[in-house]
């Protein structure tokens, strides 16, 4: 009858101290580990590196509910005008400058208000928010047929009125399509120029 060996009484660590093929193995086990731990670490760093760099910053201190609810405001007191803008227009500029409009032979002038978008730039210019400034008198001339403004053949349309003043917006004022011209198209479609 045969009988079976006794078993080893070597422990597991014995064995694989006197086993080199089990020694490689739990070598292998261990600096693979070890690897994807350095991997993993270096992956969420980076990760969070190009988080905070590269993804828009919110600030941490106004609930994600009322931050649609923050703006800037631009107020001319003198005219009566203020332009709601969001916050990412913080650090806008103004442009003065003037409309100009053709009333038969006889050249007619304005004031026109441009707001600048603060990363606007002479070699990547963004879309400014023009606001023309007409006595209502003029606007109402305006929407005759002999007035012409430039090579549109429509007038200004009226953003907001006060008891002195239309404030209106030129005709195709974006008809080159800049950088944010979306934007200002919804800036003004929320009604954000007002008068007072």
């Amino acid at each position: 009858m045969e009988t079976t060996p006794p078993p080893n009484p070597m422990s597991l660590s014995e064995l694989a101290a006197k086993n080199p093929v089990a020694k490689s193995h739990l070598y292998r086990r261990v600096v693979g580990t070890l690897l994807f731990l350095i991997i993993a670490l270096l992956a969420i760093s980076a990760g969070r590196l190009m988080y905070m760099n590269y993804w828009p910053q919110v600030d941490e201190f106004v609930p994600v509910s009322e931050q649609s609810q923050i703006t800037i405001e631009y107020n001319n007191t003198s005219l009566g005008l203020r332009v709601t803008l969001p916050t990412s227009w913080k650090g806008y500029t103004i442009a003065m400058g003037n409309w100009e409009a053709l009333v038969g032979k006889q050249k007619v002038y304005g004031s026109k208000i441009s707001i600048v978008h603060p990363l606007s730039t002479e070699s990547v210019p963004r879309q400014d928010i023009p606001i023309m400034v007409l006595t209502i008198e003029e606007f109402n001339k305006s929407l005759s047929e002999q007035w012409s403004f430039g090579t549109a053949p429509i007038g200004p349309s009226e953003l907001a009125r006060n008891a002195t003043y239309v404030f209106a917006l030129p005709a195709r004022y974006n008809y080159a399509f800049p950088a944010g011209f979306e934007e200002v198209d919804k800036i003004i479609e929320s009604k954000a120029i007002t008068a007072f």
